[in-house]
Parts: C-alpha cells; structure tokens; sequence
C-alpha cells in the first residue's frame, strides 16, 4: 500500500502474518494525517502567566554620550525592574527598548550604567 508517497507496511493476512502490534500499525496508518496535539494540561493553564507584564521604563536614556564612550561600560541597567541591556549609540542617543519586567530580584554585580537618585553613573565592581 502507498500513502503520501510512502510505503506503508502491508496489512495483516487472514493467518495473523502481519508485522507489529495493532497500536503499532495504527500509528504507523495514521502517518500523514494530522491530528491536534494532545496535552495532559486544561487549557489556559500552562502553568504560567498568560501574558508577561511589560516593564514601564523604555525610551532615551539621559546619560551624555561622551562619558557612556569614554567609561567603556555598554551595560545599563533599567531603574524600575534591574533589568540590564547592552547600549549602542543610534543617532546620538542611548535607547532602552520595551522589555517584559524582570521576575526575579537577584542583585547585579557587574560594571553597569544605573540611575540612582536620579543621576546615571557607573555602578559595580
């Protein structure tokens, strides 16, 4: 028997001849014939949020372009969620782009542009 260009076992004689298991020759029918995925999991529930949450801060980063060259530091870090980015000038401005918000709090302790009180400098060791 030929299906989609393949062949497929023959099926089994009258005597019991035939090769494998009947959930073997089953699957083995059903090639080429597409079925929903089946999951263990309701629907809806993955077992994590449906939608990330997007982080608030994105856009021009205040910091002169001069001294973000000359510091050789391209990572900055965004002041509401710690989330960090590697920077590149574009058009004489650094831009933070939208991010999903950070889950987990662990400290950064590389070298990274943050703004504390307001004022962008270098940070970490």
């Amino acid at each position: 028997m030929v299906h989609s260009g393949k062949a497929l076992p023959s099926e089994p004689t009258e005597q019991g001849h035939g090769s494998g298991t009947e959930p073997e020759r089953e699957a083995v029918l059903s090639l080429g014939k597409s079925h929903p995925t089946e999951t263990n999991v309701p629907a809806g529930d993955s077992g994590r949020p449906a939608k990330a949450t997007k982080c608030t801060f994105s856009g021009v980063v205040p910091i002169d372009l001069q001294r973000f060259l000359e510091s050789s530091v391209a990572l900055v870090e965004c002041p509401d969620c710690a989330a960090t980015r590697t920077l590149e000038p574009h058009g004489g401005v650094l831009r933070f782009k939208s991010h999903d918000k950070r889950k987990t709090q662990i400290p950064t302790a590389s070298r990274r542009w943050a703004r504390i009180d307001s004022v962008w400098d270098v940070v970490g060791r």
